[in-house]
């Protein structure tokens, strides 16, 4: 969404969301393109943004045939206990969005 500026509800209803059987949860990088715009890179070394948090409830509300959410973090970026406890911390805000 924020690489091709195009709202999140709006992203949401261009895929076949009824397909979905896996949901994938992660954070990520800025980076710079070849074209010198700054892009989002699903780099899984970073904690999941705000607004992937925001809208999760909604994606799964379209995901009928759902059957896995999983929260991604490299076990590298977990390294003091401040980060481990963060990456806690959003695993227990994925399982309340997930139980509803």
């Amino acid at each position: 969404a924020k690489n091709f500026t195009i709202e999140l509800p709006a992203l949401l209803k261009m895929y076949p969301l009824e397909c979905v059987e896996e949901i994938h949860i992660s954070g990520g990088s800025w980076s710079r393109d070849r074209n010198k715009r700054n892009i989002r890179r699903d780099t899984h070394d970073h904690a999941v943004p705000d607004e992937v948090w925001g809208i999760l409830p909604t994606a799964l509300k379209f995901c009928p045939n759902l059957k896995y959410v999983f929260l991604e973090q490299f076990p590298h970026t977990l390294g003091n206990k401040e980060a481990a406890d963060a990456y806690f911390a959003d695993y227990k805000k994925l399982v309340k969005i997930v139980k509803g």
